[in-house]
C-alpha cells in the first residue's frame, strides 16, 4: 500500500476514533493490522494524528477497545523512537500500566508488549517508573502467559539502566520470579531474564541477592546449552556478577570457565565479547581464577581475539589478558601464544580504551619477565610508547610511561640503541632506563659521567636558567628561573 493511501484510510479511523462511536473498538483494531503491514504505514497512522485517540481510547474505551488500542500503540512503538515519544507525551504510559495491571490476559499482552517497546527509549524509563510500572511487570514475571513473562523480563531489563530503578525493581521481588524464568522459561524467556539479571547485577546489592537466589547455575546451565542469544546473555550476566567477590568463586565453582572457553572460540562476536569480559571480571584479584581460566585454554582465543576482532572484543580481550598476566606462568604462554604482537598493535593503533588494556597488559607482561621484555621490545613497542608519552594526555600518558617503559628497561634501551632511535634515549632515561656499559653515544657518554639522568637533568637545567632565562628575566627569584627553564627547553634531553 502506497503511503498516501496508508494516510487517507488511517485519517478516515482517526475520525471514529475521535466521535467515540461505538465503531471506535473496529477502527483501533483497523489501525492496528494497517500498522503490522510495514513500518511506513506506522508513519502514516501517527501522521494522521492517530496517537492521541488511541490513548484516549486505552484510557476510557471499553474492554475491546483497550485492547486494540494497546495493541495498535504497540505497533506504532515497535523500532520507532518518534512514535515511542508521540506516546509518552500523549499521556500513554499510565494506562498502559493500569492495563498491565487489571486487563483481560489479551490486553495485558499488547500492554506489556508496548511498555517494552517504550523502554527502548531511555527518556521513558524514569516515568515508567513513576506510573507504577514495576509490581505488575514482576506479577506478570509470576502468574503471565509464556509472552507476558518475556516482555516484562525484557521490559524490566531495559528499564535497570537506570541505577534508581536498579534498586526499585529489587525490593519489587523481581529477582526470584525472574530466576525462576531461567529454570522453567522457554528459550526466549531464558534470554530475557538473563538480560534482566545482567543490568540488575551493575548494582552491587543486586550481585548478593541474585547470587543468593541460585541464579549462578542457571546463568551457567543456559551458557552451556542455551541458544546463541541465551548463551550471550548468560556471559554478560556472570560478567556483572563476578565483580562480587565471592561471586567470583562461585562461578568458577560452578563450572561456568570451560562453557566461558567454548563461547570465547566458537560464538558470535558478541558472545566471544562478552566472554572475554567475563574472564577479565573472574580474573581481577583472584589468583585461583587466573589459573583455572588459563589451564581452561583461554589464552590462545584472547590472543586471536585481540587479533582479529572488533573494537570491544579487542578491548575486552586485552583486559583479560592483563589480568591474566598476574598469573606467572601465563606471562610465558602469552608471550607463546603470540600475544605480545597484537597488542603492541592495539598502542599503537586502536582506540583509547583498547590502547590502556594493551599498555597494562604489556606492563605486567613485562614485570619479573627478562623474556617479554625483550619480547616486547622486538615486537616494536618502544615508538609508540614512546609517542603516547609525549602526545598522549592524563591517565594514557602516566600509564605509557610508569607501567610499561620501566618495566621494559633494560630491553626498550638496548632496542633504540640498536636502531639508533636518537630521540628516544632522554624519555627512556626520564622512565629510568639504564644505561648500558660501554654505550657508543655521545650524549649517554655524558648522561652516565653525570651520574644518572635525575643529576644530567638537574645540572642543565641549572645551566639553562643561569645562561638564558636569569640574563633574559633578571629580577626573577632562582628558582623561578629554574622553572622557566624546565618550561622553555626540553631539560636534560641534549
Amino acid at each position: 500500500m502506497r503511503w498516501s493511501s496508508a494516510l487517507t484510510i488511517s485519517r478516515q479511523h482517526v475520525k471514529a476514533l475521535e466521535a467515540g462511536s461505538t465503531e471506535a473498538a473496529a477502527a483501533a483494531e483497523a489501525l492496528y493490522r494497517l500498522a503490522h503491514v510495514n513500518a511506513a504505514n506506522c508513519d502514516a497512522i501517527a501522521d494522521a494524528g492517530a496517537i492521541p485517540p488511541l490513548v484516549a481510547l486505552l484510557t476510557n474505551g471499553t474492554g475491546d477497545g483497550r485492547e486494540w488500542a494497546a495493541a495498535a500503540l504497540q505497533k506504532l512503538a515497535c523500532d520507532n523512537a518518534a512514535n515511542q515519544a508521540a506516546i509518552t507525551e500523549a499521556g500513554g504510559i499510565a494506562p498502559l500500566v493500569a492495563l498491565v495491571t487489571n486487563g483481560a490476559a489479551g490486553g495485558q499482552e499488547w500492554a506489556v508488549k508496548a511498555l517494552s517497546d517504550l523502554t527502548c527509549n531511555v527518556a521513558n524509563e524514569t516515568a515508567i517508573a513513576a506510573a507504577g510500572a514495576f509490581p505488575p511487570l514482576v506479577a506478570l514475571l509470576t502468574n503471565g502467559t509464556a509472552t507476558c513473562q518475556e516482555e516484562a523480563a525484557r521490559a524490566l531489563s531495559n528499564l535497570a539502566h537506570d541505577a534508581a530503578n536498579q534498586v526499585a525493581i529489587r525490593e519489587s521481588g523481581a529477582i526470584a520470579p525472574l530466576v525462576a524464568l531461567l529454570t522453567n522459561g522457554a528459550a526466549r524467556g531464558k534470554a530475557d531474564a538473563a538480560a534482566a539479571l545482567n543490568t540488575l547485577a551493575w548494582n552491587d546489592a543486586n550481585q548478593v541477592a541474585i547470587a543468593a537466589a541460585g541464579a549462578i547455575p542457571l546463568l551457567v546451565a543456559l551458557l552451556t546449552n542455551g541458544t546463541a542469544d541465551g548463551q550471550e546473555q548468560a556471559a554478560v550476566a556472570l560478567s556483572n556478577l563476578a565483580w562480587n567477590t565471592a561471586n567470583k568463586v562461585a562461578i568458577r565453582e560452578a563450572g561456568a570457565i570451560p562453557p566461558l572457553v567454548a563461547l570465547l572460540t566458537n560464538g558470535r562476536a558478541v558472545g566471544q565479547k562478552w566472554a572475554a569480559l567475563a574472564f577479565r571480571n573472574l580474573a581481577a584479584h583472584n589468583v585461583a581464577n587466573e589459573a583455572a581460566i588459563a589451564e581452561a585454554g583461554a589464552i590462545p582465543p584472547l590472543v586471536a581475539l585481540v587479533t582479529n576482532g572488533a573494537a570491544g572484543g579487542q578491548e575486552h580481550a586485552a583486559a583479560a589478558l592483563r589480568c591474566l598476566a598476574f598469573h606467572l606462568p601465563s606471562k610465558d604462554a602469552i608471550r607463546e601464544a603470540g600475544g605480545i604482537a597484537p597488542l603492541v598493535a592495539l598502542v599503537r593503533d586502536g582506540a583509547a580504551g583498547g590502547q590502556e588494556h594493551a599498555l597494562f597488559a604489556l606492563g605486567t607482561l613485562a614485570w619479573n619477565n627478562a623474556a617479554n621484555k625483550v619480547a616486547i621490545a622486538e615486537a616494536g613497542a618502544v615508538d609508540p610508547l614512546v609517542a603516547l608519552a609525549r602526545d598522549a594526555g592524563g591517565r594514557l600518558k602516566a600509564t605509557a610511561v610508569k607501567k610499561v617503559l620501566e618495566e621494559l628497561d633494560p630491553a626498550a634501551l638496548a632496542w633504540a640503541l640498536r636502531h639508533r632511535k636518537r630521540r628516544d634515549y632522554p624519555l627512556l632515561l626520564a622512565a629510568g632506563a639504564t644505561i648500558p656499559p660501554g654505550a657508543d653515544d655521545a650524549y649517554l657518554r655524558k648522561v652516565a659521567a653525570a651520574g644518572g639522568f635525575p643529576t644530567y637533568e638537574k645540572a642543565h637545567r641549572q645551566a639553562l636558567a643561569t645562561k638564558f632565562v636569569a640574563k633574559a628575566f633578571p629580577c626573577l627569584p632562582t628558582d623561578v628561573t629554574a622553572q622557566v627553564a624546565s618550561f622553555a627547553f626540553h631539560v636534560g634531553y641534549y
